[in-house]
Order: C-alpha cells, then sequence, then structure tokens
C-alpha cells in the first residue's frame, strides 16, 4: 500500500486568507479543482481550522466533489489571521482549535464522516496536505497511516526553521521503510509520506509579516525550536569542557 505520490502541486488559497476574502478564493478554487482534479488533486484549497465554519465548508465542498465526481485537495492550516479575523468567527481558545483540527484530519485521511465532516454515501476522492508544525496533529496522522487506517494520500508541509526536527523524523521514517521494502519486497508494505519544507522568498521588510504571522500561529513550535537551540548550545559547552578537561 503506497500513499502519498502526488506529482504536482498547485495551492490556492495562499493569497488571501482573511475570512473577508475567503469567500471569492474559495469559489476560485472549486471552479479550478472541478477543471483540473478529474484523477488527482492538483488544485489544493486552504482550510483554516481556527474558523468555526470550516467544518461546514469543508463539508459543503466534499459533497460537491462527489456529485460532480472530480477530487478535492486539502490543505489543512490552523490559521493565522488573528488580528483581521472577527472574534466570534474563530474559536475562542487554542485547545478547541487543536481539536478541530485533529478531527478534521482524521475524517479527511480516513475518509469517514463525522459530527465535524458531515455528509452521505461514498467519501469523495480526496488528498490531504497537513500543513502544521504542531508534534501532536503530525504524530496521530503518521500512526493513522502506519496503523493501516489511511485511506487518503497525505503530505506533511512546514516552514523552513521550524519544526525541522519533526520533518528530519519524518524523514528518517520513509528512509528505515524504503530499506525495509529493499529488503523483503514481497512482505514489506511501502509507506512513503512526502515531506515538503517551504521558505519565504523576498527581502526581510517584504517578508516580515509574514513570518510574524507563522510565529504567532506557531508558538508551539517556537517555543520547540528555542529549547533544541539551548540544549545544542548546552550539548556542545558540555562537549568542549570534556575535551579540555583531559
Amino acid at each position: 500500500k503506497k500513499i502519498g505520490s502526488m506529482t504536482a502541486l498547485l495551492v490556492y488559497g495562499d493569497v488571501g486568507e482573511q475570512h473577508e476574502m475567503q469567500l471569492g478564493v474559495d469559489d476560485w478554487t472549486m471552479m479550478y479543482a472541478k477543471a483540473h482534479n478529474e484523477r488527482e488533486p492538483v488544485i489544493y484549497g486552504t482550510y483554516q481550522a481556527y474558523k468555526r465554519s470550516t467544518g461546514e465548508v469543508l463539508s459543503r465542498h466534499l459533497m460537491q466533489a462527489q456529485q460532480d465526481n472530480f477530487s478535492l485537495g486539502v490543505k489543512l492550516v490552523r490559521g493565522a489571521y488573528l488580528e483581521l479575523d472577527s472574534r466570534e468567527l474563530i474559536f475562542d481558545s487554542k485547545g478547541k482549535t487543536d481539536e478541530n483540527y485533529d478531527r478534521i484530519a482524521t475524517s479527511v485521511l480516513t475518509r469517514k464522516w463525522c459530527k465535524v465532516i458531515t455528509g452521505s454515501g461514498i467519501f469523495p476522492n480526496v488528498s490531504l496536505m497537513l500543513a502544521t508544525h504542531n508534534a501532536h496533529s503530525v504524530h496521530q496522522a503518521y500512526d493513522t497511516v502506519m496503523g493501516g487506517n489511511a485511506e487518503s494520500e497525505i503530505v506533511f508541509a512546514k516552514l523552513q526553521g521550524m519544526a525541522d526536527e519533526i520533518s528530519c523524523g519524518l524523514v528518517e521514517a520513509n528512509s528505515a521503510a524504503a530499506q525495509r521494502q529493499s529488503r523483503t519486497p514481497e512482505n514489506a508494505a511501502t509507506y512513503i509520506l512526502p515531506v515538503y519544507k517551504y521558505m519565504a522568498w523576498g527581502s526581510t521588510v517584504e517578508c516580515m509579516k509574514y513570518l510574524c504571522r507563522r510565529a504567532e500561529e506557531n508558538r508551539d513550535a517556537v517555543e520547540r525550536t528555542r529549547r533544541d537551540r539551548d540544549a545544542m548550545w548546552f550539548e556542545l559547552l558540555r562537549r568542549l569542557k570534556k575535551v579540555f578537561s583531559k
């Protein structure tokens, strides 16, 4: 069983994710998805889990994909426009946002309707981009795949310099899976889960607002990065002291 064989990727939604612009962005995304996602998704829509309406919107898009017989590309993020979106539109705590994110991810990955992602009939063909730096969400999705319960293709996407330890762990897991398959190709299942790292391109001034939003959105990843940096620094000092103490 191979999961994660997508070869082309176009992401619509990052142009304007503020709520006041999202309706138009969604309309464009679905129009192009219907035209180009016949066999597998090459057009992806962005869905922000911190919005209370995201489950309803995604449910509607899934039903449209089912009725019109096209594949849906789902790029799932937590959301990064706290300063622009009205508070009544989003969950009032990070915990509820995390819960919503993981429920949506599980539903799309396993292709099963739930209380958040509602629908009827056969779940449409869908691929999931898990765009998050949250370790729990990544591990939960990875365990779902390893447990043989994933029905959708999945890729992981992270900003360069954030949660790099999680990305490296996924790459190492891919290498180990490839080695197991090479040793026993007739018995080993192949779980190659693509990992993407992306970076903001431009001058510091041009990228600063974007990077600040990412840092605000991913405080837990930023804190992990700081801890990792401090741990590496203390380990370097320990080794230097050991060398010079001889």
